[in-house]
């Protein structure tokens, strides 16, 4: 049976690639077997046998010494044997393995699994150390959780640090040399515990732990993520070399700020030297005002509290404060606030723009002294930068309204939830004596208010994405007006 099936085989034509196509690697295999059977039987002067011997396994999937040794001394006397097609040193498991797939050891979980559930380069490896794919895959992603957790955990301690320094900069000791905490230890210690250098350093590091580290010859931990300020571009309309300063509303060279201040890209936050020396001395003033005023107010219980407000130096209750300027140490009155707004307004820009930041006007840049115009959407007047509110300036033709129109539309607004409310309470009260399911079947027969013409109607003069509208608008008033009224 078996030659005719040799026969019937030999007689496919050599260059016929489609009949060499319809053998599976299951069949050309049997085919290579009856050839190398049929060599022995027929060949007097061979004298071994060209099946390759299969290598038992330990217990650990690895292959034994002497068997290894053994097979490569049979391949050396035998050169008509291919050499291995793996790096294990024999070739592929079905060449030789009538038990099925081969398998391997993972070295970690301790599994045997098949060739699927290793990389190349682990499959390759001759003498065991396998680590299977899913092996692989839990340490990368227990290495990546780790790292999150690192990062997380320094983010939590360098936002602990910020907050100890906020507390002694609001007990107002920190430029009288009051205890700073220190970033490895964690203790608050005094200016003499530090060198000048980590003295002034936000995540500072004490004398006596910087001794101990070296002497453990342990490098200092960064704080990760932590990445030095860049150079800032030029924010002064002129030179590049001169930036503008909050206070003074000068621009001035390098030399006129500190190195802080010359890296701030704001032009709202930045102060120049001079300023800030004139800050200092304001605020020392304002403390020692503060210390007599609570020293006052010790010996008469009966005086109310106060408080001082740093820009115009007066004393104030708590109605002459916000709530938040209240409980500020430097806080500031209402009325003062409320000046540098109007000034903030009249001033035609944004005093935190850049230079790159350019607020042009719908009919272009405001030059030789002229102040830019937007048209309002309300009474479509072309109206200065001072008569919109910062918020209205910034929107678009149709919505934006001046401050005239933006009251008239706050006015409308509330007359008509006030009707609305009436007209509400009123319909509620003869829904009162039905059942729900009835006061719900009822709820289109109810009327509403148009915010534009201001007239009750019923569900039908509206669209169904009007009805559900506070300020709504009937069908009447957008055929006539072509879109629905927004109030602003």
């Amino acid at each position: 049976m078996a030659e005719t099936e040799i026969s019937q085989s030999s007689d496919l034509p050599a260059g016929s690639e489609s009949n060499r196509e319809r053998l599976t690697r299951c069949e050309r295999s049997t085919f290579t077997g009856e050839l190398k059977r049929l060599a022995e039987t027929t060949v007097g002067d061979i004298a071994v046998s060209c099946k390759r011997p299969k290598v038992e396994r330990g217990d650990n999937g690895s292959a034994n010494t002497s068997e290894i040794h053994a097979l490569q001394s049979f391949t050396d006397d035998n050169a008509e044997v291919p050499p291995p097609s793996t790096g294990f040193g024999y070739p592929e498991e079905e060449d030789y393995n009538d038990g099925g797939p081969e398998v391997r050891r993972c070295e970690n979980c301790g599994f045997d699994r098949p060739r699927t559930s290793y990389h190349r380069r682990q499959w390759a490896k001759p003498y065991g150390g396998w680590t299977c794919t899913f092996c692989v895959e839990e340490a990368i992603k227990q290495r990546r959780d780790a790292e999150k957790e690192e990062i997380r955990r320094d983010k939590a301690e360098r936002h602990e640090h910020v907050m100890s320094d906020k507390v002694v900069k609001e007990a107002g000791i920190w430029k009288e040399g009051g205890p700073r905490r220190c970033f490895t230890c964690k203790e608050y210690k005094e200016q003499e515990d530090y060198s000048n250098k980590q003295w002034k350093t936000l995540y500072r590091e004490c004398s006596s732990c910087i001794r101990t580290r070296k002497e453990s010859g342990i490098e200092r931990r960064k704080p990760i993520g932590l990445v030095a300020a860049s150079n800032a571009p030029s924010l002064s309309s002129g030179s590049p070399m001169l930036r503008v300063c909050c206070t003074c509303r000068g621009e001035k060279t390098r030399d006129g700020f500190s190195k802080k201040q010359w890296r701030n890209p704001s032009n709202m936050l930045r102060m120049c030297s001079s300023c800030h020396q004139d800050e200092e001395r304001r605020k020392a003033k304002h403390k020692a005002e503060l210390e007599e005023e609570a020293a006052r107010r010790k010996t008469d219980l009966s005086l109310p509290e106060r408080r001082r407000c740093f820009s115009c130096g007066t004393f104030g209750e708590s109605a002459d404060f916000s709530s938040k300027q209240w409980g500020k140490n430097y806080g500031r009155c209402a009325r003062c606030i409320e000046t540098e707004r109007a000034a903030k307004r009249a001033g035609g820009a944004s005093d935190n723009k850049t230079n790159t930041d350019a607020e042009n006007s719908e009919g272009g840049n405001a030059a030789d002294g002229e102040v830019s115009k937007r048209m309002c959407g309300g009474c479509n007047i072309n109206c200065p930068r001072d008569a919109f509110a910062r918020a209205q300036w910034k929107r678009s033709s149709s919505d934006r309204r001046c401050r005239a129109c933006a009251a008239k539309d706050v006015k409308e607004r509330d007359e008509h939830i006030a009707a609305e409310a009436n007209i509400r309470k009123e319909q509620d009260n003869v829904a009162s004596g039905r059942d729900s399911e009835s006061a719900l079947t009822d709820e289109k027969k109810e009327n509403r208010r148009c915010f534009r013409c201001k007239t009750f109607q019923t569900f039908e003069a509206f669209s169904t994405k009007q009805w559900k509208k506070t300020y709504r608008t009937c069908k009447e008033c957008m055929g006539a007006g072509g879109h629905a009224f927004h109030a602003q």
